[in-house]
């Protein structure tokens, strides 16, 4: 999987809501809608947040996760 090269030291963690609309901040760059894709694979994002990933890392690792299933099921 991807991982951001941003500087993990000046993240500072926030509540998880707020985190989790910088990750959907961050998924919206890359043109994809969180809720749209979670009706179909849903992603655990509360792991990433207990993990201590940046909005951007967990974006990143969910944009992975999300377009694997899509060429998954392509191929089937």
């Amino acid at each position: 999987m991807a991982v951001a090269k941003q500087c993990p030291e000046l993240f500072i963690q926030v509540d998880y809501r707020t985190w989790l609309g910088e990750v959907q901040k961050d998924l919206q760059t890359m043109h994809m809608e969180m809720n749209g894709w979670r009706k179909n694979w849903e992603y655990d994002f509360r792991k990433e947040y207990d993990a201590d990933a940046t909005p951007h890392d967990a974006a990143i690792h969910a944009h992975d996760f999300w377009w694997q299933h899509v060429l998954d099921e392509s191929w089937t």
